[in-house]
């Protein structure tokens, strides 16, 4: 998720929340689903007021992009977003796994999974399973920590494979 600057697990009722000073936003989770809530905040005594979804008026549900067309508040007003998306991946622990998404549901794509099985086998391979260096070189410790995981190190630091599975899923944001 932090290599890629997004994140790839399908949440129902996902909450973004960002100022009201932009035309444009990309939610954290996409392939976007569908949108439950748009809700507006200028002040914490006024709380927050439900917008009309009517404000969205163009919105890429591959890219996560909402378009309001318009600047909807100054930059100490807040925007929050509540919707579904994300990619959906089976987590139940059936053999066959039943691969049977909720309606409307993204697969996870292959390679991100592809990366993450690759990079388990990192720190499965540099770990000291036995803990053989803890009794024959006391000075020399199992590091988990020291391993280069993707979420922590700059993309030239990276395992190669997983950097290539990886790439054409980041996203890039100037902020």
């Amino acid at each position: 998720d932090k290599h890629c600057n997004r994140q790839f697990a399908r949440l129902a009722g996902a909450v973004d929340q960002f100022s009201a000073d932009r035309t444009t936003y990309i939610v954290s989770r996409f392939p976007l689903e569908t949108i439950t809530t748009l809700e507006q905040r200028d002040t914490v005594s006024g709380g927050w007021v439900v917008q009309s979804a009517d404000l969205i008026i163009n919105r890429d549900d591959a890219a996560g992009l909402l378009q309001f067309g318009a600047v909807l508040g100054s930059y100490l007003s807040q925007v929050r977003v509540t919707y579904t998306g994300g990619h959906w991946f089976d987590t139940a622990e059936t053999d066959p796994p039943s691969r049977t998404p909720p309606a409307g549901a993204t697969l996870l794509p292959d390679g991100v999974k592809e990366a993450w099985y690759l990079q388990c086998q990192e720190v499965w391979d540099k770990r000291d399973k036995l803990g053989v260096s803890l009794i024959a070189k006391p000075e020399i410790e199992s590091k988990v920590a020291a391993i280069k995981f993707i979420s922590s190190v700059s993309i030239t630091e990276a395992p190669t494979m997983v950097q290539a599975l990886l790439e054409k899923h980041r996203r890039f944001q100037i902020t």
